[in-house]
């Protein structure tokens, strides 16, 4: 009487466009994960749930060679992606929670659009110097800028020194206002 099943599909379709030599070489790609899951347990009831996620981005690096200290290399990227997600959920334990029931069969929904950029510098004695900036905008939760730089000298011995420094979002304060049903 007790079971589990998780039904999964997951795909990603992306293609790199090379137009000309020395042109930026631009990635699209579009992917969708979607899991639909039914739990039937004696004990604890029902739980079912249907979520799924799309996402479209677009990536483009153009690079270049400069000779004003022995040979450096350019190296620009941009990039935007969209991502948005629905997640509907129905369980036994929402007759104790009528409003939680009603919420959740109708679904939640949210999006994150972000833009990115990068420069690189590769210097000819073995350094490397990066640094990038991201903006989010999202449905859920606050907007964000986060940003990184990095430095990294190669050293005869085959030995690479790194070091870098950055923000990052692991979790944002949830706006339930901005999460539309």
């Amino acid at each position: 009487p007790d079971f589990n099943r998780f039904n999964t599909l997951a795909g990603r379709l992306a293609a790199p466009w090379a137009l000309f030599a020395g042109a930026p070489l631009p990635r699209f790609a579009a992917s969708r994960f979607e899991q639909r899951r039914n739990d039937d347990d004696t004990v604890l009831g029902y739980f079912r749930s249907h979520g799924q996620r799309d996402q479209l981005d677009y990536k483009a690096t153009l690079t270049g060679r400069t000779d004003l200290i022995g040979g450096e290399k350019h190296t620009l990227t941009f990039a935007a992606d969209r991502q948005t997600e629905f997640l509907t959920l129905d369980s036994a334990s929402f007759a104790f929670d009528p409003a939680g029931a009603a919420l959740w069969a109708a679904g939640a929904r949210r999006s994150r659009d972000g833009i990115a950029g990068e420069y690189g510098l590769d210097l000819p004695f073995g350094l490397t110097l990066t640094g990038a900036l991201r903006h989010d905008w999202n449905s859920g939760f606050e907007n964000v800028t986060t940003w990184r730089a990095t430095l990294s000298q190669h050293l005869p011995s085959a030995t690479r020194l790194h070091a870098s420094a950055g923000t990052g979002v692991t979790h944002s304060e949830f706006n339930p206002s901005k999460t539309k049903p």
